[in-house]
């Protein structure tokens, strides 16, 4: 996709704060956060796939690339 676009909410990530967002081959990685101020998610991870459109949560907190 090229450009900017509503991203689907299927599948939807976790709402958070004082997380970390990146990029790699086509999928977007949000790292982290807190729920509710200083309650921690932890290694909690999840993932947007841009060309399907969907989330995924991570598996026991592992990325492989």
């Amino acid at each position: 996709r090229k450009g900017w676009f509503i991203a689907s909410n299927e599948g939807e990530a976790s709402p958070r704060s004082s997380h970390s967002v990146n990029y790699h081959s086509g999928k977007v990685y949000v790292l982290g956060g807190e729920f509710k101020p200083r309650v921690a998610l932890g290694s909690q991870f999840e993932v947007y796939d841009i060309n399907s459109d969907k989330w995924e949560e991570s598996v026991n907190g592992l990325c492989i690339l």
